[in-house]
């Protein structure tokens, strides 16, 4: 085992064993981060993986334009990608030109909320209009 460090903060101490591979990517990291100390290092990288809570911003639903927490609420939980499912049943693999749409139409009286809303592609937005269309609901 190479690579043991001990680090002590005022009140904590906290030893770590690891191989040597782990060791160089440990010293590359810290040397990515700019941080000269293992205890500052570790700080850094355990506060950029903690989800710090983002402050909600209302959004009235009667808006038609999803707004910007909204969209970043829905891309989040579409994971990035087309939540188009075609008729052979997969899922629309685009994770580009991302349209947030109203499931229930705007114009029909849905609301712009997340439970009414879902992200589709550009060209899949454009499918589920012109169906809209040909049903002739509008």
């Amino acid at each position: 085992m190479r690579g043991y460090f001990k680090l002590e903060n005022k009140k904590r101490v906290v030893k770590i064993e690891m191989d040597e591979e782990t060791y160089q990517l440990w010293l590359a990291t810290k040397a990515k981060l700019g941080e000269a100390k293992d205890a500052s290092a570790i700080k850094k990288l355990c506060e950029s993986q903690v989800e710090r809570p983002q402050k909600k911003v209302r959004q009235a639903p009667t808006t038609r334009i999803a707004g910007v927490v909204l969209r970043r609420e829905l891309l989040k939980q579409a994971e990035h990608q087309c939540q188009y499912v075609g008729q052979n049943g997969r899922r629309c693999e685009n994770r580009h030109f991302l349209q947030a749409d109203h499931k229930v139409p705007y114009f029909l009286g849905g609301k712009t909320v997340q439970q009414n809303m879902r992200v589709l592609c550009q060209q899949h937005n454009a499918l589920v209009y012109q169906n809209l269309r040909e049903q002739n609901l509008f």
